[in-house]
């Protein structure tokens, strides 16, 4: 299951909303709250994650990899913080782009 397959099973669509609002952090997504949670999913989920950062990177035209990283606003101080902050970007990541389809398809519906 990809992370898409994830959020869209596990995530209501007011969750995804409360993750664009707030993000993961607010512990609005119960089932990533703690380092062993994130953890386990950034390894499932790892070269996606990574995919995903490369791509950001060059759609934005960012600085490598690390660059976008350090700018996550948070005191990555070992592996397990490391694991979780890109399991936080990952899920938000999807979140943003499922909540924009969600607002396109309601436009698509008030001007039908």
């Amino acid at each position: 299951m990809n992370i898409r397959d994830w959020v869209t099973r596990n995530l209501s669509q007011g969750t995804i909303k409360e993750v664009v609002q707030h993000g993961c952090v607010s512990g609005v997504v119960s089932e990533l709250i703690y380092y062993s949670d994130t953890a386990a999913f950034h390894d499932e989920h790892q070269d996606e994650i990574w995919d995903m950062l490369n791509q950001y990177s060059t759609d934005n035209d960012e600085d490598p990899i690390m660059h976008i990283v350090s700018k996550m606003n948070a005191n990555i101080t070992s592996m397990m913080q490391l694991k979780n902050q890109l399991t936080w970007w990952a899920v938000e990541e999807v979140c943003y782009e499922l909540n924009n389809e969600m607002n396109e398809e309601y436009k698509g519906k008030i001007n039908d």
